[in-house]
């Protein structure tokens, strides 16, 4: 910063002292130029990232509804081709007929190819073996499925697995399991 010069007059000298002080402010101004742009682009870069993270973790959670859905679905389907069904091409349902159903789904935005179905059929543990409310269920003994797919004894657990890719900009890509049980009884 300048020194003001002083004259023998104090109008002229507030003057002086004024215009070397907006000599200054500029010449400063002027260094700070390139400093706006530098930090938009870093404030903007962390403001963006942030904003396709929210996004792609938006996405992850309509494709975790769409795979409890799809567990859902699956147990329905073999809910209803137990061992006594009937009007149903394929009745007696197993693994691998649920896991085709199940894939078959096509839900938008979801790779079938990523996703794996398991099922597991249980029999109702009823005390002393009366016709009593069900207190436990254990996995049923038989490696058959038809002889688990008997209707109000036995349930059927389907769970599926979605390897959901996620990639956040800046952030390592990685991939997020993403899981989902339903467990219903045999009805037919």
């Amino acid at each position: 910063m300048m020194e003001c010069k002083s004259t023998s007059r104090k109008r002229f000298a507030r003057k002086a002292c004024l215009s070397n002080d907006a000599e200054s402010i500029q010449s400063f101004r002027s260094a700070e130029e390139g400093a706006t742009l530098v930090e938009m682009a870093l404030a903007s870069g962390i403001l963006f990232a942030s904003v396709f993270g929210i996004i792609i973790m938006s996405f992850a959670l309509y494709s975790y509804d769409f795979i409890a859905d799809a567990a859902r679905m699956g147990a329905r389907y073999a809910m209803v081709r137990g061992a006594y069904c009937t009007g149903f091409s394929d009745c007696g349902a197993n693994e691998a007929q649920i896991a085709t159903y199940v894939q078959s789904l096509a839900y938008p935005g979801i790779n079938p190819n990523n996703l794996q179905v398991t099922a597991s059929w249980y029999t109702v543990v009823r005390p002393g073996g009366v016709p009593a409310p069900a207190t436990t269920l254990s996995l049923c003994a038989n490696s058959n499925p038809a002889g688990c797919n008997v209707p109000g004894i036995n349930s059927v657990q389907v769970q599926v697995k979605y390897t959901y890719p996620l990639a956040i900009p800046f952030w390592r890509s990685t991939s997020l399991d993403m899981y989902s049980n339903s467990q219903l009884f045999i009805t037919q």
